[in-house]
């Protein structure tokens, strides 16, 4: 079993390379194409955009007909599109390609998840599920300093063709190798589990944390890189700052996956979003170069372990309430999704009509508020153990 586990990472490795890989190229398509600020906005969002259109489907068919062969699917979609990247001709292509590539990744991390939770004995689903996180961290190291060097020595979408080449034969050895655990979901109403997502304090929590990284990634990863570009930095060196970056989200979300469940808190995740807020001070107050790195490298410390529990969480909430964990992972890739679509989008506009420093602002705003609701969540959970220890 463990060898679909590895090409499962794998998998999640290239996703994530591609994911990232556009971010220090947002500069040289944004000269190439003359695109503005919202028109940069939404090259970086049109895969969060797919993602939001995809994940519930794909949970959804995922739980009625396997996880596997619906993350096949996807797999070879994310392939496809990650080639079209590569030679998209003008603007239109690269942004239908880029939306195409967001269906495949979104099911990816919702029927794929949910493949991987079932297929993991129960005392290491928690570790396993966590490292999903850690591996994407990898993809996000590499991806982005692999996507610049290439854009500065060979051309802008030379990184989509060179991961999506092994991406096809990961697909291959996926569909040729051992198929894992299919077990059976209950295939409950949408209002019900959406409801249910709600009332549950670690539902509720894993939803949260994923507003909180969707809008915060995708500000981040759209004003840091535009404003470097613009004060002189190449793409090879944006990419290697991000990587730098990436780096510390690996060791922090690790932290969490090596140590289990016992690190899955609701609480550690509302601190971790206090300390988001915090890492943005230095570009509320300086936009040189040094101040923007400085809050990209603090704020990937505190990305790490939210991030790292919110699989565990919901997988521990769907089974408490008996839902399929193939839609529930679909749900929270919606919220990513269209936290990250909407989160560049309005970057992008505030940028234009207050600057910089407002959309930093209001990413703090966000940040603190997000960290009350984990709080609240993680009493809710505290008092819900409670009664239940205290229970005849």
């Amino acid at each position: 079993m463990r060898r679909p586990f590895l090409l499962f990472y794998v998998l999640v490795f290239l996703d994530e390379v591609a994911l990232l890989a556009i971010v220090p190229l947002l500069p040289a398509y944004t000269r190439t194409y003359h695109l503005s600020d919202v028109e940069a906005g939404a090259l970086l969002s049109a895969a969060s955009l797919a993602i939001v259109v995809a994940s519930v489907p794909a949970g959804r068919l995922s739980d009625r007909f396997g996880a596997r062969i619906v993350t096949l699917v996807a797999s070879g979609i994310a392939a496809a599109a990650m080639l079209g990247t590569a030679i998209a001709p003008n603007f239109v292509a690269l942004l239908a390609a880029r939306a195409a590539f967001g269906v495949g990744s979104g099911t990816i991390w919702s029927a794929g998840i949910s493949w991987l939770s079932d297929s993991a004995e129960e005392d290491i689903r928690d570790r396993a599920l966590a490292l999903v996180v850690t591996t994407a961290g990898v993809g996000s190291m590499i991806g982005p300093v692999f996507a610049g060097l290439l854009a500065d020595h060979v051309a802008d979408g030379a990184v989509f063709a060179i991961a999506g080449v092994p991406m096809i034969l990961v697909v291959v050895a996926l569909a040729l190798g051992h198929p894992g655990t299919r077990k059976r979901h209950g295939h409950q109403p949408l209002r019900e589990v959406t409801a249910g997502m709600r009332a549950s304090p670690l539902l509720f929590g894993a939803i949260a944390i994923m507003l909180l990284g969707g809008v915060g990634d995708g500000v981040i990863n759209l004003v840091a890189p535009l404003q470097l570009g613009d004060l002189g930095l190449s793409s090879g060196e944006i990419g290697a700052w991000f990587s730098v970056a990436s780096t510390i989200f690996i060791g922090s979300s690790l932290a969490v996956a090596r140590v289990g469940r016992r690190a899955v808190s609701l609480r550690l995740a509302g601190l971790m979003a206090v300390f988001q807020a915090v890492a943005l001070i230095p570009v509320l107050l300086s936009g040189a170069i040094a101040p923007i790195v400085l809050t990209v490298l603090v704020r990937s410390v505190a990305v790490g372990p939210p991030y790292a529990m919110a699989f565990p969480l919901g997988a521990l909430g769907a089974g408490r309430l008996g839902f399929g964990t193939g839609t529930v992972n679909g749900l929270m890739g919606v919220v990513w999704g269209a936290a990250n679509f909407v989160g560049p989008l309005a970057a992008g506009a505030v940028i234009a009509g207050a600057g910089d420093r407002a959309a930093y602002a209001l990413l703090a705003v966000w940040c603190l508020l997000i960290s009350l609701l984990l709080l609240r969540a993680g009493r809710r959970e505290d008092a819900a153990t409670a009664a239940a220890a205290a229970a005849p």
